[in-house]
């Protein structure tokens, strides 16, 4: 679809980062510039402003798995939420932040191993709860082995906590933690993964492994 003078509309998920003021510089410019111009995008924007105030006003309200679902098939038609199983529904999600990632210190990550190029080591914390994961290639796909732990008074393996591990929009595996806080799982190759972890009743971390910037 295409806006008149002004090329195709910037996607849901530009608009999204505009609402929230994560976008900056030039490309907040560039969305100002096409939204004075565009009444269709202005459209959509103001909805996304009241969807994100009603949320604001009751962070607590978790949508049903339906409602959900239809929310994404409006800006996604030929995508839907990925299966998750009956422990996860309803959960409210905590996303993380993303502390370190070997591919941003290669050379201090992986000083003298020789699967510098190939593995990449990420950590993560999340409102108490930490990641510590290492990203192999395995055949044709790769093996995410991770440690959770519990970071309040002191640092405790997360023993027996569910999880969730997805690539893209597709449920790669599930299980629990070990007695160290640990899992391991075989996933598909490329793709953006996503971990889940229930550590705490009624909540999930998200832990979010972007692809590598090969250009690093």
């Amino acid at each position: 679809m295409r806006s008149e003078g002004l090329g195709v509309h910037p996607r849901i998920e530009a608009w999204l980062a505009f609402v929230d003021e994560s976008a900056e510089g030039a490309e907040r410019d560039r969305l100002q510039e096409h939204l004075e111009s565009c009444a269709r995008c202005r459209v959509l924007v103001e909805d996304a402003r009241r969807m994100r105030s009603a949320l604001q006003n009751d962070r607590l309200l978790a949508p049903s798995p339906a409602a959900r679902d239809a929310a994404l098939r409006a800006f996604h038609p030929a995508r839907s939420t990925p299966p998750l199983p009956d422990w996860a529904q309803g959960l409210r999600e905590r996303a993380a932040r993303l502390v370190f990632d070997s591919h941003a210190a290669s050379g201090a990550a992986f000083a003298g191993a020789r699967s510098a190029g190939l593995a990449r080591r990420v950590r993560f914390e999340s409102a108490g709860v930490e990641l510590d994961a290492l990203i192999e290639p395995l055949g044709d796909g790769r093996r995410l082995t991770g440690q959770v732990l519990t970071l309040r008074e002191s640092a405790r393996p997360a023993a027996s906590a569910p999880w969730i591990i997805s690539v893209d929009d597709r449920v790669d595996g599930e299980g629990r933690t070990d007695e160290s806080g640990e899992l391991v799982c075989e996933i598909a190759g490329g793709g953006e993964i996503h971990v889940r972890v229930a550590v705490r009743p009624g909540e999930l971390a998200v832990f979010r492994i972007p692809l590598a910037d090969p250009l690093r």
